[in-house]
């Protein structure tokens, strides 16, 4: 009787899932146009599998397998997030529909809640996550990083300067100019820290000092363990005495008392008419943040941080990658870089107007700039926005979606899509960016759209372009032999795997 028992439970739940499945796939179904009656779908236990062995973050690969197999001929499919019904939205027309209405398709909300999962804690209130009046009033907070990018290229240079020194030691420890190794997605994973710890905050992360080396602990142990999609549908487990809740509370605790004491050192110092120039003082000082709070203050440079570390080491990472696979890509670039009339080596400071003049000519290579588009087509970061819901009943790519539908709107798939792209849209080939007057806006969003565009989008950019400048100045690039180009999803973005260069001294 109890073999017989532990056999039907399974079973049971196997059909329960099954029929819920059918019910969800028949409540979606074309009410224009011409095509399938019902969206293709990805099942409930595909998904689940995908949930409990890599978490909702899907490699690169497998976003593009299910795009090229479910939704690219009609701009949707459908798939399912735990007992949601989950659409991929990857038609940029009806990504624009979502995206810029907030009151019809506003951000979902279960998976980040106080209660729901331990994200809540360490991102706060986070910019992403907020509408309407809230998003507008927070967003001021961003400004110093959009309009102030020029207080930080000292800054910028500095820490490019320090990378390329520890691989210049690697040249002097073997007493010759023959090829290096480096581990380059560590280096720059650190490197871009280095530079947000001292613009963001004024902190030096780079310093021997335990307190700082513990608050980095804490940063990597919740990039690496935020978001887990069972907490967010059984809240419970967040409660429960667990050794994971225990290292939860104790970095939230750890980092929280961090950025806190620099706030209030902050506060101090600009009251004694001293500031350390960073983006921290910038929003104390700005009169159109309102007198911030502490946790206003503390959760808008946690999503500065954020938002603006795993970004751009992954973006230089994967432009690293394409330059030393692509030869020939990279020595047009070292070509136009070439050409650019102030040297800047980055061993002594520059004049005021010598800084100015090399970044202004920096900026407008064309080359470069079309190299930066591209990498960031081939691999943007992250694969998708943060989700949305519909509010009501309504209608995308034809198709009815009701009331209480996730809306999945995904970055990257449009980007690989041949429609807009052209029959080479797999070939990196930076050239294609000479005349994309006919790309839809809404194709190529990985800092997102019109007002919802990255704040940090200009700092990121220059800050790519100038190490990009400075290495390959320096260095020639090759991949390591043998290396088989795989990524992988850490946190929010993609990065290349396991991934090292070889160096060769021009």
């Amino acid at each position: 009787m109890l073999t017989l028992t532990l056999l039907t439970i399974p079973f049971l739940l196997y059909a329960g899932l099954k029929l819920y499945e059918i019910y969800s796939v028949r409540r979606i179904y074309r009410v224009g146009g011409v095509g399938e009656p019902y969206l293709q779908t990805l099942g409930i236990f595909s998904m689940l599998k995908t949930y409990i062995t890599t978490g909702t973050e899907e490699t690169t690969t497998k976003q593009l397998e299910n795009y090229k197999k479910f939704g690219r001929q009609t701009g949707i499919y459908h798939t399912f997030f735990g007992p949601f019904n989950y659409i991929n939205l990857t038609d940029p027309e009806a990504q624009k529909k979502v995206m810029t209405n907030s009151k019809l398709f506003p951000k979902f909300q279960l998976t980040y809640s106080e209660n729901s999962s331990p994200s809540y804690r360490f991102f706060g209130k986070n910019l992403a996550f907020m509408e309407g009046e809230e998003w507008q009033r927070n967003r001021h907070f961003f400004y110093p990083i959009s309009y102030n990018v020029e207080k930080f290229y000292d800054t910028f240079e500095t820490h490019i300067k320090n990378c390329v020194t520890k691989w210049d030691e690697q040249f002097d420890k073997q007493r010759q100019d023959k090829p290096v190794t480096v581990y380059a997605q560590h280096d720059l994973t650190k490197l871009f820290l280095d530079i947000l710890g001292e613009t963001v905050l004024g902190v030096k992360f780079n310093a021997k000092d335990d307190q700082i080396a513990g608050v980095i602990e804490s940063y990597r142990f919740f990039a690496e363990n935020l978001f887990q999609p069972v907490r967010a549908f059984i809240p419970i487990l967040n409660k429960l005495p667990t050794k994971y809740n225990k290292q939860v509370e104790m970095h939230v605790k750890r980092f929280d008392g961090f950025l806190y004491s620099i706030i209030e050192e902050a506060r101090h110092t600009i009251q004694t008419g001293v500031d350390k120039n960073s983006i921290l003082d910038l929003i104390i000082l700005d009169e159109k943040n309102l007198a911030p709070t502490n946790k206003q203050i503390r959760d808008a440079v946690v999503t500065a941080i954020i938002n603006g570390h795993d970004t751009t080491s992954s973006a230089v990472g994967f432009g690293l990658y394409s330059l030393a696979k692509h030869q020939h890509i990279q020595q047009k670039l070292y070509e136009e870089l070439c050409t650019i009339t102030i040297h800047n080596d980055l061993s002594e400071p520059m004049s005021g107007s010598e800084s100015a003049d090399f970044y202004d000519q920096l900026i407008q290579l064309k080359y470069l700039d079309w190299f930066f588009k591209e990498n960031i087509r081939m691999y943007p970061p992250s694969g998708s926005v943060l989700p949305r819901e519909a509010a009501k009943d309504t209608v995308l790519c034809d198709y009815f979606i009701p009331k209480g539908t996730m809306i999945n709107v995904s970055i990257i798939s449009p980007c690989h899509s041949d429609a807009y792209f052209g029959d080479d849209v797999d070939e990196f080939k930076p050239e294609r960016w000479s005349d994309s007057g006919n790309i839809p806006e809404y194709a190529y969003k990985p800092f997102g759209s019109g007002s919802r565009k990255c704040p940090g989008y200009r700092f990121s950019m220059i800050e790519q372009k100038l190490f990009f400048y400075t290495v390959l100045k320096k260095y020639k690039i090759e991949l390591e032999k043998g290396y088989q180009f795989e990524s992988f999803s850490k946190f929010l973005n993609h990065m290349p795997y396991d991934f090292k260069i070889i160096l060769t001294k021009r």
